[in-house]
């Protein structure tokens, strides 16, 4: 194949005086070129995988501290809870009960039940902890729907 190159006049002057082939050094060029863009398009293709990795991996977690939460719910439901505060865990508006927030919060301590790596961002620390929180809600609000039956009123 042909095709023309332009060449400043100075730089052509150059290549002239120091009978550099222009062929030899762009046919070397374009091949440096080439090689940079595969390799380009190789890492960008091992990106999207790694990222569908990562995100499995964050899936997973999250999954993990929504266990752990439900885990700690029931486990609070059934030796520590008051019918008040079950009542209130259960009320679609228990983020206004700020004993339950300081229970769940207290019961998600990172000695507890998570340690952070250092690498977690503020955000994926929220994530995590609303994991475990909608977790320990659901927890409780089993045990609360099997034993209110049982309740004698």
């Amino acid at each position: 194949m042909r095709t023309s190159i332009y060449l400043p006049d100075a730089l052509a002057e150059q290549i002239k005086q120091y009978e550099i082939s222009i062929s030899e050094v762009a046919q070397a060029a374009f091949q440096v070129a080439v090689e940079r863009a595969q390799l380009q398009e190789k890492v960008m293709s091992d990106i999207a995988a790694v990222a569908a990795r990562l995100q499995g991996g964050i899936t997973k977690i999250m999954q993990m501290q929504y266990a752990t939460g439900r885990d700690a719910g029931i486990a609070w439901a059934k030796r520590n809870a008051s019918i008040e505060e079950l009542r209130a865990i259960t009320d679609k508006y228990w983020s206004d009960h700020s004993n339950i927030i300081d229970l769940i919060a207290e019961a998600y301590s990172p000695g507890s039940s998570v340690d952070y790596e250092d690498d977690v961002s503020e955000e994926e620390k929220t994530a995590m902890y609303d994991a475990f929180e909608q977790g320990f809600v659901q927890g409780a609000g089993e045990v609360w729907e099997a034993v209110k039956p049982l309740l004698e009123w």
